[in-house]
């Protein structure tokens, strides 16, 4: 390359991984200062480069990567005088990367825009200002020939997970994700086909095709044939097999921890315990079942039995073994990940917290108590982590010991506990948390993070108010005998975990937002526990919070929490919150007490979503008297037994609080269950006339709240942004005769509904008429912002992760117009 532009008078220098420091420098100094015209990169300068001046980039090498090609091109995007838009020449892609680089860069706008609808020209995306995507007409009708045609949902939503992460995803993947690889002519057939087959994996396939294709299609009644492949790659002997006793334990270890598996041996006569199986009858019912399924009749090609021992006959290459054990591993998790949903027993488990702790090497995982949370689960269960990837936990009784990614054979548990909380993550003296969160499409796993873990608590004078407190400053709040003053009549007493005995501590509930910023927010209804400063000067207490007497022009006196601040000479005092402003002090100002600690009551609490039995509730709390519905250790409680009793899923039905900024704790028993349900903290909504709380569960919602919805509250933006889609799909429905086809969806707006929503059918051979509502839109307008800023794939699961609370089944989810607010959705750019 850089002899056949020498030859046209383009001066140029060439860089690879082998070229010193001191000559990458040069040359790129040389572009920068113009003594060069081009560098020609080999592996270099795909990132951490600047020359804003580079106005052309032209591509040599292929790449299936969208991060590296965004790298490469963001090469050339940075702004320079004179240099008024940036020339792009890619000479390598294939059918597919052209394909995918063009869809890349219109998901970068607010709404990513469908491909074939930009070769139509009849969508545009919503860029930056400045930004274009501007194809030439005879590339557009390349491009135009090159789309696929019929394009399935498990086609659409295999390339946007593969554009969004930058590698393919398996096939049991896509299962768990509601695709069918079934409707595929073969799933590496379907792979090869979209060139995503690395060279070895080629060879492998194209060695053992009908091999890939009898795992596809072997007919299962039950797992174990699978079950007999698994056992063989976990033990690394594929390609040599094992002993039948060997083999036969190591599948029947496979089914013990996988309840959906277990119902395959729970009704034999033979096994009166499936757990605890007789092993020379357990070897006799394995070697007439699965053994003789794989080396008798047309399967027995692949397997022979010679020896008491299992020996595969499979069609290995030299140098593509890995792969092809890879590759079956994939297509067993697949068939395996089907048997285990037809299985499945009814109803997911509920939503629950684990603590990470250790054995004495890694992270693991420790469970609630069963007795508390009988529904757990139990054995292998998918789970989806926080970008939407499918991972399977394995519940043990107690603990969660190995996780790993669907199709990969490593624990990769630790690391991901690791990632998420740092190499100290369960060990000892730490307190990290990691919550499963129910979904009508199953669990999702994400990290809560350190829960604050408070030394023991001690009794100290509480104050309704700032003003209360500054009253009792001339009084000592404490009696002889260590019990709150009584003539100080506003004094009570509140159990926090501050250090006992100290009798210069009172505690106050902050009200307002003025002191809610900063890196040590002090927000509405936190306990702030404040040491007496009677008499104090200002300049003790310089650059601290501290409650404050001001008196103003008529000798009235004002009481305020602010941080004491000297500058210019002046003494300010400034809150937390950047919005309040300044205010000078007076010689009248008087510091009545220095804040010492602040304390959210969140803090004061088991994790939301705790079981616990009637008496272990107070050492839950840290208190050492029995709990009740009202105020306890100078906290409040309600105890919610009564249905009917929330009015929405995180509003509660109670008096309004006797106390400024008071706080309550929320715990709930339905009539069938024995243990409480912590809710979480709930505060009172004066507008309203209600408490706010996190949102409960759908358990808990079903048996004592007052409403049939179990959606959390959409915010105003995305109703907002729901109505303006409805008005753009009413004025194109008004030229299409109401059509809207998108990636093989198809659907008929009729009219505006009365409430806001659309009116749509199928058409005449299509399903009935039907509202989707504003509400509908509005989640999967709210899932797509979302998607676009966590990199995680648009489609119903994440929406319903959105839209419902823990716990919701399927059947209580609006998961018809969910579909349809998603064609919508994708087939008309919001305004």
């Amino acid at each position: 390359m850089q002899q056949w532009l020498a030859q046209r008078n383009v001066r140029c220098a060439v860089v690879t991984a082998d070229t010193p420091m001191e000559e990458r420098r040069s040359a790129l100094g040389g572009l920068r200062q113009g003594d060069l015209d081009a560098v020609c990169a080999v592996d270099l300068f795909n990132e951490g480069v600047d020359l804003p001046g580079v106005d052309r980039v032209v591509m040599l090498r292929p790449t299936d990567s969208p991060v590296l090609f965004l790298q490469q091109l963001g090469r050339g995007l940075r702004k320079a005088g004179g240099k008024p838009h940036l020339t792009v020449i890619d000479f390598v892609g294939n059918h597919r990367v052209f394909l995918d680089r063009v869809r890349l860069l219109l998901s970068l706008g607010a709404k990513a825009v469908p491909l074939r609808e930009f070769l139509a020209g009849t969508e545009k995306p919503e860029l930056p200002p400045g930004c274009s995507v501007d194809i030439e007409l005879e590339a557009v009708d390349l491009l135009r020939k090159l789309l696929p045609r019929g394009e399935s949902e498990v086609i659409r939503a295999y390339r946007e997970l593969r554009t969004l992460r930058g590698s393919r995803p398996t096939a049991g993947e896509m299962f768990r994700l509601g695709y069918l690889p079934s409707r595929l002519e073969g799933w590496f057939v379907f792979v090869k086909g979209e060139s995503d087959l690395q060279p070895d994996e080629l060879v492998a396939f194209d060695a053992a095709r009908a091999w890939f294709e009898e795992l596809e299609t072997t007919a299962m009644s039950k797992s174990f044939k699978m079950v007999v492949l698994e056992a063989l790659i976990e033990a690394d002997a594929l390609s040599t097999g094992l002993p039948l006793a060997d083999l036969a334990k190591r599948c029947h270890a496979l089914i013990a921890r996988s309840p959906e598996l277990l119902v395959d041996i729970e009704g034999v006569d033979r096994f009166p315990d499936p757990l605890k199986p007789d092993w020379p009858v357990w070897l006799r019912y394995w070697k007439e079942n699965p053994i003789r399924a794989w080396t008798e009749g047309p399967q027995g090609r692949w397997f022979r039995f010679e020896n008491d021992r299992f020996i595969p006959s499979l069609p290995l290459v030299e140098g593509a073994e890995a792969a092809f054990v890879a590759m079956t591993r994939e297509l067993v998790d697949y068939r395996l990940a089907g048997y285990r949903q037809r299985r499945k027993a009814a109803g997911p488990a509920g939503s629950f917290t684990c603590k990470a702790t250790w054995n004495q090497r890694d992270p693991i995982l420790k469970l609630p108590s069963r007795a508390d949370r009988p529904d757990l689960p139990m054995g292998e269960t998918d789970v989806r982590s926080p970008n939407g990837t499918m991972w399977r936990f394995r519940f043990a009784k107690e603990f969660c010991n190995v996780a790993r990614p669907v199709g990969i054979d490593r624990n990769q548990l630790p690391d991901l506990l690791r990632t998420w909380f740092g190499p100290a993550a369960g060990n000892p003296g730490t307190n990290f948390h990691v919550s499963f969160r129910a979904t009508p499409d199953g669990l999702w796993v994400e990290p809560v993070g350190q829960v604050i873990q408070f030394p023991s608590r001690s009794r100290i004078p509480a104050f309704p108010s700032l003003r209360a407190a500054a009253g009792a400053a001339v009084v000592d709040p404490w009696d002889e005998d260590g019990h709150p003053n009584p003539h100080v009549s506003e004094a009570e007493e509140v159990r926090l975990p501050v250090e006992s005995g100290d009798r210069g501590l009172f505690a106050v509930r902050a009200s307002g937002t003025s002191m809610d910023g900063g890196k040590a927010p002090i927000h509405d209804g936190d306990w702030v526990v404040l040491r007496w400063a009677r008499g104090d000067a200002l300049k003790n207490i310089d650059k601290k919070v501290a409650l404050i007497e001001n008196r103003d022009a008529i000798g009235e006196a004002g009481y305020q929490l602010k941080r004491v601040v000297r500058e210019a000479g002046r003494w300010l005092l400034r809150s937390n919150n950047p919005d309040v402003p300044d205010f000078e002090a007076s010689e009248e100002t008087k510091p009545i007490a220095v804040l010492q600690q602040v304390i959210r009551p969140e803090d004061l609490a088991p994790p939301v979503g705790s079981f616990f039995q009637e008496d272990s509730l107070p050492s839950a709390f840290g208190l050492d008297e029995p709990l009740r519905d009202g105020h306890v250790g100078g906290h409040l409680f309600f105890l919610v037994k009564q249905p009917q009793a929330f009015k929405a899923p995180d509003r509660l039905a109670r008096p309004a609080p006797g106390r400024p900024a008071e706080t309550a704790f929320v715990l709930t028993r339905s009539a069938d269950a024995e243990a409480w349900r912590y809710c979480g903290v709930a505060r009172w909504r004066t507008d309203e006339g209600l408490w706010e709380l996190p949102e409960l569960d759908w358990p808990t919602w079903n048996a004592l709240g007052s409403g049939r919805s179990a959606s959390r509250r959409l915010e105003d933006r995305f109703r907002i942004e729901a109505t303006a889609l409805v008005e753009r799909l009413l004025s194109a429905a008004a030229q299409t005769d109401g059509w809207i086809r998108n990636e093989g969806r198809t659907l008929r707006v009729i009219a505006r509904a009365p409430e806001g929503g659309l009116r749509i059918d199928g058409g005449p051979d299509g399903f009935a008429e039907r509202t989707v509502s504003l509400v509908d839109l509005g989640w999967v307008a709210a899932a797509a912002d979302y998607s676009r800023q966590h990199g995680v794939l648009l489609d119903e699961t994440l929406v319903n992760r959105l839209r419902y609370i823990d716990g919701t089944p399927k059947g209580s989810t609006r998961w018809i117009d969910t579909k349809h607010a998603l064609t919508l959705l994708s087939g008309v750019t919001p305004r």
